[in-house]
């Protein structure tokens, strides 16, 4: 259905998810791994057969925007290469308050407050915002992961996993499209994006996470044995 709407951008955060999801499950890597050669084999046919034109536009003007060839600039490649100057603007410790209006409203940056949120965030507080944002995500995600560990059955663990993967999946695609990594999609930048739909189902995670957290682990998970009450 995401990929009807059409949001392809979205739809591909569930595949990172799922790989995460299944290796912790137990699927051989082996399988694992042929999944994902077979999935680089198709890539290219993909391009050609299931890809849109204007997503088809975006990828080459990302790979256009990496040689350093400018033709996409001003069409199709518009908001990554304004997005690029605003990070770049922010040097090491950003610029005050009026200096990054100004600097925004000057490159027209589209979805300033939406998908580009990170540009200005960066262009405003430089490199020292940038870390401390990608900080709290790291926490967030590390935190994830560790109540994976210690969740009580493994259907809690495969929801701590999943969620932790798919914020660093939707985190890497936001970021990556912002610093000119990766082709401009509609994905936003968990918990900062505005938007109602997007922090909704943020906060959505956050809540299951915290459900999880809140459970005292199992016997089992810290070494003991295991309760047979606890399934």
């Amino acid at each position: 259905m995401v990929v009807l709407e059409p949001d392809l951008g979205s739809a591909l955060l569930f595949a990172p998810t799922l790989l995460a999801m299944t290796i912790v499950a137990g699927v051989r890597l082996r399988h694992v791994l042929l999944a994902l050669l077979a999935a680089a084999i198709l890539a290219p046919t993909a391009y050609f057969v299931a890809l849109k034109p204007y997503q088809r536009a975006r990828i080459d003007a990302i790979v256009a925007q990496i040689k350093g060839d400018d033709r996409y600039e001003s069409t199709i490649g518009f908001q990554g290469w304004r997005a690029m100057r605003l990070v770049g603007a922010g040097g090491f410790a950003g610029n005050d308050a009026d200096r990054t209006r100004a600097l925004v409203e000057f490159n027209k940056l589209p979805e300033e407050h939406n998908d580009m949120i990170f540009a200005v965030i960066v262009c405003r507080h430089g490199m020292i915002g940038a870390l401390a944002v990608l900080g709290a995500y790291a926490m967030f995600v590390l935190g994830a992961f560790v109540l994976s560990l210690v969740a009580r059955d493994g259907f809690t663990k495969l929801v701590a996993v999943g969620i932790g993967a798919l914020v660093f999946a939707q985190l890497t695609v936001n970021v990556g499209m912002t610093i000119g990594l990766l082709p401009i999609t509609g994905v936003t930048l968990p918990f900062l994006s505005y938007g109602g739909s997007s922090l909704l189902s943020c906060w959505v995670l956050a809540g299951l996470l915290l459900g999880i957290g809140i459970r005292p682990p199992s016997r089992a998970s810290v070494g003991g044995d295991k309760d047979p009450f606890d399934d």
